[in-house]
């Protein structure tokens, strides 16, 4: 191996661990936020609707993805596997992160269909009446399609030792292209496109609604804020997605196409692995940020949450005060003590 090679596999191993690294208090971060959002959706009564009921789920998922984030990354960092354990890491990283990823993008375009059906057509005699059974029934189908189409990740996932353990893949057949292409079309490609057409039916129709009967000018002002924030919070919503999450699913048709590991895009090319190494940790962040996303633009999840803290803050300030009050009676006790000491001496 050649100085500049050697130099090369260096600064690839350096990155590997740093990424590790870096990766964990992100994950803690992130399990953190969506804890809080689970508690947010368990405790309060409002949020018993079919959409956060939705919404809950994926929170459960992103909370498990970071759970193996930290457990995985943590290892990696530490540099305690070895081939064979990081293989298995790799396989159930693969496995756990891109099944809750499933899950999530594929109940978002439940949610949206839900909203659909609640904005443009509120008066759809079928799913008025068959609403949480509908929701029910694709929700178990959104379950098992999401353990099949990353059931095959168990077994092509594998690990390389390249001074620190890499997740990579195994040789790529012919099956395996095909497989990539799937995986990109079910997961991105589809999910995407259904998702943006429905917010924009959603949007188009929120523009053009004329609210019956006579309103102020206040209230309409007021009303045409609340469609304003309401289609910047679903643009905001489907884009950080479909931007966040194209690099790995591009990748993965790549490497379909190219036949090639992540390794030998490493080998063929620095840039080009650079894109495939960013790509994953990119995509499966969203698990982290969605958290913050739903506080963001999410009215009632952003007020309830404001609540609790709110609630925290009045009780530990209520804590403080009473400790000030138990040290001031302690101290007047021991200062009537030594006052009584000091006479009968």
């Amino acid at each position: 191996m050649t100085q500049a090679n050697q130099s090369l596999a260096n600064f690839f191993s350096v990155l590997y661990a740093s990424a590790a690294i870096a990766v964990v208090p992100l994950s803690v971060i992130g399990l953190l936020a969506n804890l809080f959002v689970l508690y947010i959706f368990i405790t309060e009564k409002f949020f018993r609707k079919v959409t956060y009921q939705l919404i809950l789920i994926s929170a459960t998922t992103d909370t498990i993805s970071s759970i193996t984030y930290i457990c995985v990354y943590s290892q990696i960092a530490a540099k305690s596997l070895n081939l064979t354990s990081g293989t298995i890491m790799c396989k159930c990283l693969f496995f756990i992160t891109m099944t809750s990823y499933a899950i999530s993008i594929m109940n978002l375009s439940l949610i949206a269909l839900d909203r659909y059906f609640a904005i443009v057509k509120p008066w759809a005699r079928f799913y008025r009446l068959h609403r949480n059974q509908f929701v029910m029934i694709c929700e178990v189908i959104i379950w098992i399609m999401a353990i099949i189409i990353n059931f095959p990740l168990l077994i092509i996932g594998k690990a390389s030792l390249q001074g620190t353990v890499m997740c990579d893949i195994t040789e790529v057949s012919t099956l395996q292209s095909v497989y990539f292409i799937a995986f990109a079309v079910l997961l991105y490609i589809l999910p995407s496109f259904a998702i943006s057409i429905i917010y924009w039916r959603i949007i188009v129709h929120q523009k053009n609604y004329v609210h019956p009967g006579h309103a102020l000018q206040n209230q309409l002002k007021e009303m045409q804020m609340r469609k304003k924030k309401f289609i910047t919070a679903l643009i905001s919503i489907t884009t950080s997605y479909i931007l966040t999450t194209w690099p790995f699913f591009a990748t993965a048709i790549g490497v379909a196409v190219t036949q090639k590991t992540i390794l030998q895009i490493r080998e063929s090319s620095s840039a080009a692995f650079l894109l495939a190494f960013f790509s994953y940790p990119a995509t499966t962040s969203i698990t982290i940020w969605n958290p913050f996303i739903y506080l963001k633009f999410d009215y009632n999840v952003r007020a309830s949450a404001k609540a609790i803290c709110q609630r925290v803050g009045m009780i530990s300030e209520q804590r403080v005060l009473r400790m000030m009050v138990i040290e001031d009676k302690e101290h007047q006790k021991l200062s009537r003590n030594t006052s009584m000491e000091f006479i009968r001496a």
